[in-house]
């Protein structure tokens, strides 16, 4: 895609209603980053001259609707698509699947680079590392596999959940996965070694989301039981939030 552009806007002073269809045009184009900004001037040389300048604004903008067309639909998958993540350096999508897959995907082309095996059930949930070289699926089978995203090579399988893994997550500074499941724990695994450093066993209920801070001091973590806990990276239990009783439904 081209470099944004910078348009300047003219209209007629006396043809409000053509400024703002306009700006109504060029706001679409600024969001999909077709253009940087524009400058709004008005003009007296008549409305002839503005309808110029809308009829362009509207080419542009069926070039841009263009652009959005050629953005990828990836198939390939036998069933559902449960999980997906994109890489930091944005070149990368993994998807994980009831089909029991994961696959690694070029984002932009949408060339299918690696369909990764192992997992005996769904695959739940998928993350890739901060620094781009691992990636990490939670699986119905009760494990969690750790994989190289650029080659597809099974790296190690973390064992020790006696239900589903529903959720996983991988610290800002790579060191530290956390899982929920269906067992109603929350385990702290050590990336490097896979190793369980503690499992947290507080819920009554499937832990079905677990989620980072940005700064990796804390992590939360969501259950059926209507809870969500927010815990210290060391796992210790800083407060809990209670939501409103009443019947949460329950998906596969």
């Amino acid at each position: 895609m081209a470099s944004p552009i910078e348009v300047l806007l003219c209209y007629a002073e006396e043809d409000e209603l053509q400024r703002k269809e306009l700006a109504r045009h060029l706001g679409v184009l600024k969001r999909q980053d077709i253009i940087n900004f524009w400058h709004d001037r008005q003009i007296s040389a008549g409305t002839e001259r503005v309808r110029e300048v809308v009829k362009a604004v509207e080419e542009l903008e069926e070039q841009s609707s263009d652009i959005v067309s050629t953005i990828c639909t990836l198939e390939g998958h036998a069933e559902a698509v449960t999980s997906i993540t994109i890489s930091p350096d944005a070149q990368t999508l993994a998807s994980g699947s009831w089909d029991k897959t994961i696959k690694i995907w070029h984002l932009y082309t949408g060339q299918l680079l690696h369909t990764l095996t192992g997992h005996s059930d769904y695959v739940n949930s998928v993350a890739i590392s901060p620094d781009g070289q691992a990636l990490a699926s939670g699986s119905q089978d009760t494990t969690i596999k750790l994989w190289n995203l650029h080659t597809g090579q099974l790296l190690r399988t973390l064992m020790g959940h006696s239900e589903s893994v529903y959720s996983i997550v991988i610290s800002p500074d790579g060191q530290t996965l956390v899982s929920g499941s269906g067992d109603n724990t929350v385990k702290v695994w050590n990336l490097q070694t896979g190793q369980v450093l503690r499992t947290l066993t507080e819920y009554s209920d499937e832990v079905r989301s677990v989620a980072f801070g940005p700064d990796g001091r804390a992590f939360a973590s969501g259950s059926y039981d209507g809870t969500i806990k927010i815990w210290g990276n060391n796992g210790n239990n800083q407060i809990t939030i209670n939501a409103p009783p009443q019947a949460v439904p329950r998906t596969q």
